[in-house]
C-alpha cells in the first residue's frame, strides 16, 4: 500500500481501515471508471453523510452521474428522430375524424 497512489492511500486511511474487502471492491470500481470519478463521488457523499461512506454508495453516485450524461447524449442525438415522430403522429391525427358526427357521415364498408 506504501507504493500506491497517494489519493488511494488517503481514501483507504480515511474511509476503509478494517474494511479491506470493501476497499478491494472500490479498486475494481476505480479500474472500471476512474479515480477522479470516485473522489468526486466521495466528496458528494461527505456533504450528505460524512461518517457513512461505502463502496455501494460510491457506485450508485457514479452510475447516477453517468446515466445523466448518457441521457443528455441521447436527447441531443435523437432530437431529429423525435421531431419526425411527432410530425408523423400529427399526420395520423388528421386522418381520424374529430367528432362522432363526422364519423357517422363516413360510408360503411361492406
Amino acid at each position: 500500500m506504501q507504493q500506491a497512489d497517494p489519493r488511494l492511500q488517503h481514501i483507504y486511511n480515511t474511509h476503509y481501515i478494517k474494511r479491506e474487502k470493501e476497499f478491494i471492491e472500490l479498486l475494481f470500481v476505480i479500474s472500471e471508471k476512474s479515480i477522479e470519478e470516485v473522489i468526486t463521488a466521495i466528496e458528494t457523499l461527505k456533504k450528505v453523510s460524512p461518517l457513512d461512506i461505502s463502496t455501494e454508495k460510491i457506485k450508485a453516485i457514479i452510475n447516477r452521474n453517468s446515466d445523466d450524461i448518457s441521457m443528455n447524449y441521447v436527447d441531443n442525438d435523437t432530437s431529429g428522430i423525435i421531431e419526425k415522430s411527432r410530425d408523423m403522429l400529427n399526420k395520423f391525427k388528421n386522418l381520424i375524424p374529430m367528432s362522432s358526427e363526422e364519423f357517422n357521415k363516413e360510408v360503411a364498408v361492406i
